[in-house]
């Protein structure tokens, strides 16, 4: 019953709450090491690209939890209420967004991962639909440009045709908003 819902939303805000403390810190170290140590990235690539892809996994999982936590903060009296764990969401794909436009800064190095990137987040938007709130999705979004504008249009087509047919239209919907919102490309 009712009960059981309850302790499941609790269980799940203390979870999302310590996964976000962990979260914050490793786009931290990230940030820290992309943004300052540029000389440092390129041996550290491989493994920043790892984190990146639990990351993204970590954001998918705070987006399922999302509407089960939204539930929990408003039955949850207004003294006892912990918003910030929302807050702490939106920002930690606020934090993998930047991250991403960072990383994309580095093009001769990052472009080889681009396309793995964007292939990543793809395939999550199109699997995992439910676990990408508009207030999370809108924060990573800039990111993805940055790496939409990194891959050139040979990386692009290989996207494309590693996409099933189910997240083709998702992929083009990106690469048609990056165009139009995103970056002026002088094409007619």
């Amino acid at each position: 019953g009712g009960g059981n819902l309850q302790q499941r939303q609790v269980l799940a805000a203390g979870a999302v709450t310590r996964g976000c403390a962990v979260m914050e810190a490793v786009s931290d170290i990230l940030y820290s090491l992309v943004a300052r140590r540029p000389q440092e990235v390129a041996s550290a690539l491989p493994s920043i690209m790892q984190c990146m892809s639990v990351y993204l996994d970590w954001l998918m999982t705070v987006g399922a939890q999302l509407a089960l936590l939204r539930r929990h903060t408003a039955n949850t009296p207004a003294n006892n209420r912990d918003t910030s764990i929302l807050d702490r969401a939106i920002e930690g794909a606020r934090n993998y967004g930047r991250l991403l436009v960072e990383l994309s800064k580095e093009k001769k190095r990052f472009s080889k991962y681009a396309a793995h990137s964007l292939l990543a987040f793809v395939v999550a938007l199109d699997r995992h639909p439910h676990s990408w709130p508009a207030v999370l999705k809108d924060e990573v979004v800039h990111g993805i440009y940055a790496v939409i504008d990194t891959c050139g249009k040979f990386e692009l087509q290989q996207v494309h045709g590693l996409l099933t047919q189910s997240s083709r239209p998702l992929f083009q919907g990106l690469v048609d908003d990056f165009k139009r919102s995103y970056k002026y490309t002088g094409e007619a």
